[in-house]
């Protein structure tokens, strides 16, 4: 019972993560007018990237970087200040990572590379 339930809880934060807050208004998740209130109270943008597999967070966490396919990317990513992991349920028990959010830092660098891995 109880993994149905973190399992269902894990699919709504990862659904969360991966929607832009125009998505979640259009689905009535947000309300009206929360945008623009948390833009008016927001200073730095934080980005939120999923970690779905333990080969992705290991190599994440030891190349200390994380990359996203541009389609994935919504909304006005360019301003994140931040970058903070979210750990998978399915990645957490692969690893001795706890679900969540577990690591975050400033953005240094971005790169943009094509399918071959070569920046653009």
């Amino acid at each position: 019972m109880l993994d149905a339930v973190t399992h269902r809880a894990d699919r709504l934060i990862y659904r969360l993560v991966e929607s832009n807050p125009e998505e979640l208004q259009e689905e009535g998740i947000l309300q009206q007018g929360s945008i623009s209130y948390w833009e008016s109270q927001l200073d730095e943008k934080v980005l939120v990237g999923s970690v779905k597999t333990a080969n992705d967070y290991l190599q994440f966490k030891r190349g200390r970087y994380f990359d996203i396919q541009a389609d994935r990317l919504k909304g006005a990513w360019q301003k994140a200040t931040y970058l903070a992991l979210y750990v998978t349920q399915e990645a957490a028990s692969q690893t001795e990572a706890e679900n969540g959010i577990q690591f975050y830092g400033e953005i240094i660098d971005v790169e943009i590379m094509d399918q071959s891995g070569f920046i653009i």
